[in-house]
């Protein structure tokens, strides 16, 4: 994953501009890196962040025999900030959670991808509402929900890669040391 938006040019914000150079910079290294690596012809998925349309045109990700034209996946940052300004336009009293996603500081919300392990048993049937209410609690044998707010939006699972969003309530499955929670936390 290429972020552009994280770079700083002496503690200031970089322009849409230099922000997109930077990342098709970063591609071509990972494109020279992956051609001169031993495993050249392994597959390598590239996910960049553009902030110019017309970036995604000039991107050259590293590429295999198999995936020659394959050109890497962007997330446009731009539309990504015009959805959360319709939507907060729209559903005036959604503004606190998504001005929290956008927060930079250390107070905003922040999406982690976690051990089932740090806040499940491992090997045992939970429903969905289980799962939740763990990971509200806080780390096992560390429960901080006094200073920590969380919430675990999906599993991302071991066994295939598969990322598991739509839950009911009762929904059962058996957590394995290699899966993953997506949890949106934020301190309190």
């Amino acid at each position: 994953i290429v972020l552009g938006s994280q770079a700083r040019a002496a503690g200031d914000a970089l322009s849409p501009a230099n922000m997109d150079t930077r990342v098709l910079d970063i591609l071509l290294l990972l494109r020279h890196v992956h051609a001169t690596s031993p495993n050249p012809n392994k597959y390598l998925h590239v996910i960049g962040e553009n902030n110019v349309d017309e970036t995604a045109m000039l991107a050259l990700a590293p590429r295999t025999k198999d995936s020659l034209n394959k050109p890497p996946d962007f997330i446009n940052t731009q539309a990504i900030y015009a959805r959360a300004l319709t939507l907060t336009l729209a559903y005036p009293a959604i503004y606190p959670a998504i001005a929290e996603l956008f927060d930079d500081g250390n107070s905003g919300a922040s999406v982690r991808l976690v051990r089932a392990a740090r806040y499940l048993p491992l090997h045992v049937e939970l429903k969905w509402n289980v799962v939740q209410a763990r990971v509200i609690a806080g780390p096992r044998g560390h429960e901080d929900s006094h200073l920590f707010r969380r919430i675990c939006i999906a599993i991302l699972t071991a066994d295939n890669n598969k990322i598991i969003i739509d839950l009911a309530n009762d929904d059962v499955r058996s957590y394995c040391d290699t899966d993953r929670l997506v949890v949106i936390e934020r301190k309190v």
